[in-house]
């Protein structure tokens, strides 16, 4: 985005920020305190989340505004044990003398960073002997920024407590679909909808706002031609009804038509009949009516 864009996004600010988008605005609020908890406040930093993605999103985005701060040196782990961490530890440690290491850090001294994602995978005894360390030789100067994934049903507070108090926590949840929305609106109204759609897809999170936006971004070509093709089957649809009727109506005056017809020519034929009798022998009569009977049933 140009800062003119940045300029013109009004609503959606409180979910943005240095570019970032954030799940809800309450995260961005504790994204910042945790950032400030470790850069100014001499904390550590411990987050929680029970969404992978989500955590690791986060944890993306804060180690990107760590590196961009001069004078903090970091180390990033993906440990399955501490061995990493106390090798590290030493190393530091190597550089200083006994003294300046068992000794509070000078004001202003650059902290030295260590972030560990899949924290969990790290045991108690461990993460004993590393608090040891850190209580002995604070001069190092060495904060913990730890990812643990909150699926896992542990009780964090006792590492919490093993590392001690200068730990500032942050539990990171999925957001509600009510924010869900309000942070979808904003967007579309400040042209972030696709970035923070992504972003939602990546929790697996879908609102309603998205399926409205996608029928929205039909053309006025596809409404037209679907709108085309419905009145066309409706015509044909209606065609073929009065076809069928116009066919029943028919075949019902047909029918009418043809009875009246044969009766017609039966009485014309039954006249004739009588004439002829009365003309003839008068003892044929009889045979003449059979006769004229057995037609009109054959006519029928």
């Amino acid at each position: 985005m140009t800062k003119t864009a940045l300029n013109q996004l009004g609503g959606f600010k409180p979910w943005l920020d240095a570019g970032d988008i954030f799940y809800s605005k309450q995260d961005k609020l504790e994204f910042l305190s945790a950032l400030n908890a470790v850069v100014n406040e001499n904390l550590g930093l411990i987050i929680t989340s029970d969404v992978p993605s989500l955590l690791d999103y986060y944890s993306r985005l804060l180690v990107s505004r760590l590196r961009k701060i001069k004078g903090i040196s970091m180390d990033v782990f993906f440990p399955a044990t501490t061995d990493g961490l106390l090798s590290r530890f030493n190393d530091i440690l190597e550089h200083m003398s006994l003294d300046e290491a068992k000794e509070q850090p000078a004001t202003g001294m650059s902290p030295n960073l260590m972030v560990v994602h899949d924290a969990n995978s790290i045991a108690n005894e461990q993460w004993l002997l590393l608090a040891r360390l850190m209580a002995d030789f604070p001069g190092v100067n060495l904060r913990l920024i730890l990812f643990l994934d909150d699926r896992q049903g542990e009780d964090y507070d006792r590492i919490i407590s093993l590392l001690g108090k200068d730990l500032h926590r942050w539990i990171a949840s999925a957001p509600t679909q009510e924010q869900v929305r309000d942070l979808l609106r904003s967007a579309k109204e400040s042209g972030y909808l696709r970035e923070t759609s992504s972003l939602l897809k990546s929790i697996n999170l879908t609102t309603e706002l998205e399926s409205e936006q996608t029928d929205a971004q039909r053309s006025p070509t596809d409404l037209s031609v679907g709108l085309t093709i419905d009145r066309v089957e409706n015509v044909a649809s209606e065609n073929a009804k009065l076809k069928d009727l116009d066919t029943a109506i028919l075949g019902k005056h047909r029918s009418k038509n043809t009875h009246r017809t044969l009766i017609f020519v039966g009485a014309c034929i039954t006249i004739g009949f009588l004439v002829a009798a009365i003309m003839a022998d008068t003892n044929s009569i009889l045979d003449i009516v059979s006769t004229v009977q057995q037609n009109m049933k054959s006519l029928i």
